[in-house]
């Protein structure tokens, strides 16, 4: 949760994106769960997202996750854990 504050609060962007997106990795990264750790996590991300008042994340615009989708999801979270979050940065705003 520290990281998750000092993130938020030191970021210079106009838009929370990149901060969320790190939260919403780190999240599905630690994997508390055997099942259920992606939802857990938009789930939470969601209710942070509302309250930055940051635009609502779209998800990949699946109201549940199809095959290519659900794809598109893990290969950006596997590019997070490389340190790259532009691709999970674009997937939560398709």
């Amino acid at each position: 949760m520290d990281d998750a504050r000092f993130w938020l609060e030191t970021t210079n962007c106009v838009d929370s994106v990149v901060p969320l997106c790190r939260i919403h990795h780190r999240l599905v990264q630690i994997h508390p769960f055997r099942n259920g750790n992606g939802r857990l996590a938009r789930q939470y991300t969601d209710a942070l997202v509302r309250a930055t008042g940051t635009a609502p994340f779209t998800w990949g615009s699946g109201s549940g996750m199809d095959p290519d989708i659900r794809q598109r999801y893990i290969t950006a979270l596997r590019h997070a854990d490389r340190g790259e979050f532009s691709d999970l940065i674009r997937f939560v705003r398709s």
